[in-house]
């Protein structure tokens, strides 16, 4: 079942004329007239009516008769059920209708329900060992080719049609394209057998007289290509699932590939189209991907949903008699879950209508142990908008409608219309000769399966006459990692992050400051040629901090658009004034440490250099709750740890941004005299969107006490390393301030962020006599200019009063400055004064051998371990 997204208001009749008294339980003929409507006019009105739970008969023609079931159209509701196996089965010989032989067999949408020996129809215990089977077969498919053959077939597809000015979007684009892709997948070559698939796949899903002889085609089908891979294993996902569930037999494979094709082809074709749908009819978000402020993942999860591949998902029977929403069902009742219907419901409130775009929270891919497992790879999803960007132009609103098909929509033109205009805008690179033969575009930063060694690009991809440096992921020794990138004696140098991206590398301060002021060196990640190209998988571990809605990753005026709002808190005089309440609040930190035991071991790190800067920012942008500054605490390590599994660290990122949501909504019941509160009016008032405040927010909380925290933890560490400094920055006479000294020697010594990244290349950039080439990322080595001879003499030795000292770049340069560098500064100054002032400090053990941050960027001791004693006067 698919709906129309035009919400075409003269089809309100057809629900009118159903209404009955609520005693009764008329069940709503859900025919495909009334299904044009869409989720998001009609979900409104079957909640004013029926509520949660909607009682329907399945009657496609509208004839007055159907097959009786329940639509599950709330949010709540639709989690209880896929959440509850206890009480419902996936099972479909659970289903009273076809238990006593009320399904005839031509039933439109038998081939869809029909139990078979697979996944989808298994419930636990028995379900998670097959998952479990299919996921190891799916870690097999390589991303990265993947996406480079969906590339290839998109580019032969949009051949066919980009000189048109017109087409039928989804017959020449949206329906074959996955269809090749998972036809390559699965093994089968040849394009008669594929052609034979595609057809029969489409006929199958459209229902109807047609699927069960089309269902029968792809079962010959896909039962010939098991046999042949049983006898005769391929590099195919075929081959990998027989190998990975050695005790299935062939008819249970062909049951598993025959979901695996019908999802994977039905559920992709339908959203590349809405994907396509939303961007002809939303110019907002046309031109925000266009411009790089929404990035493709975003728009693939506002898709997700307003239109879900699959609006409504058959089905779950209860095992015995419950209570639904207040509607009784009786065991064996067949229940549609209405993921559509799920993703509108009011209940979500404002975190859907203004978050969606970070929000991963939405019912298109099911929930609990069915909740789908192969969405990645899906064929071709960001190819269109990436590359070609986009193939379609505006349209109007309800210039199409969805195919009414049984389970999944697909956009589609209207009986007898001419194929919708379609404009071609523009491609990134026009086609040229000696192109990659497989993806078919000139050589890039990744470009064929075969330049990749372990993940990185062969260095002649890059022009190179010098080995990658590859990087240590864990920042085990930023110190030592600089002072090897300096003996390669280039003060641009190629260096490999985590797979699969490489990078240039600048350890020199002249050019750094060179690059961070050059006029087509840009920081959006559009102009980042791999992360275009759709080779940047999205749990790539720093992906999350360069695709954020903020100011960091934005250009000239949207830059400066989102850096005022925050630029005026952060002024010289309302810094300054702050000075009382930091130091009221590190008095109240040291009373805790100066309340434990004697010889009791205090990590300064923890109890001091994070609490201080956590509970400034927290109290400039009013999050006032204490459980919701530990989450972000906890969320925010957990997104800048290296050793973060992927899915954890995608968890954290939408935590956070939940959490800024909860702040958003709490600030506009309660205004106050916070940052939250102007940024809330600033957006008010059109000066940002909705993701971009929730980015801001996201950002100047986790880089307002993330950085300060490590610069008190790397300063005091260096002031225990050296007593003999310390000593002196104690003893210093009356008149002369020591600790901005010692802040900026700290700073540049352990810069708290060792990498900047990423600037990229709008054209070849030629700098020292290397050529950055268009669309290659470059980050800033902050940790190595820090050190850089040329600028610092003794550059490795820690000197408290170092004159030049403040000449590092640890807070950047030019436009991109850091705005808090100011309030850093403060804080790390005052702390430090009250914590060496009021007490003696030493060492609880070396702490040379204190294992480090692991992460990539973030730079500073893991602990700082220290026995505290309380000095009978302090120093005046």
């Amino acid at each position: 079942m698919a709906y129309a997204h035009s919400g075409d208001p003269s089809r309100g009749p057809l629900l009118q004329q159903q209404r009955t008294c609520p005693i009764r339980l008329d069940r709503l003929a859900l025919s495909n007239e009334l299904m044009r409507i869409g989720p998001e006019s009609l979900s409104p009105r079957l909640r004013e009516q029926y509520g949660a739970v909607v009682p329907i008969k399945l009657d496609p023609e509208g004839t007055g008769t159907g097959t009786p079931a329940w639509l599950v159209i709330g949010y709540e509701q639709v989690l209880q059920v896929c959440n509850d196996h206890q009480f419902f089965s996936r099972d479909s010989r659970f289903w009273r209708e076809s238990r006593e032989e009320r399904v005839p067999a031509s039933w439109w949408l038998w081939p869809q329900i029909k139990h078979r020996d697979i996944t989808r129809f298994a419930d636990p215990p028995y379900h998670q060992p097959r998952r479990d089977a299919l996921i190891r077969a799916l870690r097999h498919v390589d991303q990265v080719q993947t996406r480079l053959t969906a590339t290839a077939y998109a580019d032969q597809l949009i051949d066919r049609f980009c000189q048109l000015g017109k087409v039928e979007m989804i017959e020449e684009y949206a329906r074959p394209l996955p269809l090749l892709v998972l036809a390559r997948l699965f093994g089968l070559r040849g394009p008669d057998k594929q052609a034979r698939l595609l057809d029969a796949i489409h006929r199958m899903l459209a229902g109807g007289k047609q699927a069960q002889r089309a269902d029968e085609e792809v079962s010959t089908i896909l039962q010939d290509l098991v046999e042949d891979r049983r006898l005769t294993p391929q590099d195919d996902l075929t081959s990998w699932l027989i190998s990975a569930a050695p005790g299935l037999d062939d008819e249970t494979v062909r049951s598993e590939l025959w979901m695996m094709l019908s999802a994977g082809a039905g559920g992709t074709t339908n959203w590349i189209a809405n994907v396509l749908h939303q961007l002809a009819t939303d110019g907002r978000l046309r031109r925000g991907l266009a411009a790089g402020s929404i990035t493709q993942d975003a728009v693939l999860r506002q898709t997700s949903w307003n239109a879900p591949p699959a609006e409504n998902v058959m089905g779950a029977f209860p095992l015995q008699d419950t209570v639904l929403d207040g509607r009784r069902i009786k065991a064996g009742d067949m229940l549609v879950l209405g993921l559509g219907g799920a993703n509108h419901d009011p209940a979500l409130g404002r975190a859907r209508s203004s978050y969606m775009l970070r929000n991963d929270a939405h019912a298109a891919l099911s929930a609990g142990a069915h909740r789908c497992p192969g969405t990645e790879p899906a064929p071709g999803r960001t190819h269109h908008l990436g590359r070609h960007r986009t193939v379609v132009g505006p349209m109007p609103a309800h210039g199409a409608g969805h195919e009414p098909g049984p389970v999944l929509g697909a956009l589609i033109r209207r009986s007898g219309s001419d194929p919708r205009p379609v404009r071609h805008l523009h491609r990134i690179r026009a086609r040229t000769p000696g192109s990659c033969p497989t993806c078919l575009r000139r050589p890039c930063m990744a470009v064929t399966q075969s330049q990749f060694a372990n993940g990185i690009p062969a260095p002649h991809e890059l022009q190179l006459d010098t080995p990658l440096y590859r990087l240590d992921p864990l920042g085990r020794d930023f110190p030592g990692e600089g002072a090897a990138l300096h003996r390669l004696g280039r003060p641009i140098v190629p260096v490999a992050l985590p797979d699969p991206v490489v990078a240039w590398a600048v350890t020199r301060r002249d050019v750094a400051d060179q690059l961070l002021t050059h006029p087509d060196m840009r920081k959006n990640p559009q102009y980042w040629k791999a992360y275009r190209d759709g080779l940047i998988p999205d749990t790539w571990p720093l992906l999350q901090i360069l695709t954020a809605p903020t100011m960091l990753v934005v250009d000239d005026v949207d830059h400066t658009r989102l850096r005022q709002p925050i630029q005026r808190a952060f002024t010289p005089r309302r810094v300054e004034a702050l000075r009382p309440r930091i130091e009221e609040i590190a008095d109240e930190l040291l009373d805790g440490i100066a309340s434990t035991d004697s010889g009791t071991v205090v990590d300064l790190r923890e109890t001091y250099a994070f609490q201080l800067p956590v509970t400034v920012i927290c109290e400039l942008y009013g999050v006032d709750d204490e459980a919701m500054r530990r989450q972000l605490a906890v969320d925010t390590r957990l997104l800048l740890n290296s050793t973060t599994p992927s899915e954890e660290r995608l968890g954290a990122q939408a935590s956070i941004f939940g959490t800024m949501a909860q702040l958003i909504d709490l600030k506009r019941a309660q205004p106050g005299d916070d940052l939250t509160t102007a940024l809330i009016a600033e957006f008010d008032r059109g000066g940002m969107t909705g993701d971009e405040l929730a980015g801001t927010l996201f950002l100047m909380l986790i880089a307002g006490h993330e950085t300060t925290q490590n610069l008190l933890s790397n300063a005091g560490q260096r002031l225990l390393q050296h007593p003999e400094q310390l000593a002196r920055v104690l003893n210093t006479g009356p008149g002369h301030d020591p600790w901005p000294g010692v802040v900026e020697e700290a700073l540049r010594l352990d810069a708290p962020a060792a990498t900047t990244m990423f600037l990229y290349a709008a054209v070849d950039v030629t700098i020292e006599g290397v050529t950055i080439r268009e669309g290659q990322p470059v980050m800033i080595y902050t940790a190595a200019i820090g050190r850089d001879d040329h600028v610092f003499p003794h550059p490795h030795v820690f000197i408290a009063d170092r004159a030049n000292a403040h000449q590092h770049r640890a807070f950047g340069h030019g436009v991109h400055h850091c705005l808090g560098a100011p309030l850093a500064r403060l804080e790390a100054r005052l702390a430090l004064k009250a914590l060496f002032e009021r007490f003696t400090v030493t060492a609880a053990e070396p702490l040379d051998a204190v294992e480090r941050v692991p992460s990539l960027s973030s730079n500073a001791p893991a602990r700082l371990p220290v026995y505290v004693t309380a000095r009978e006067q302090r120093p005046a």
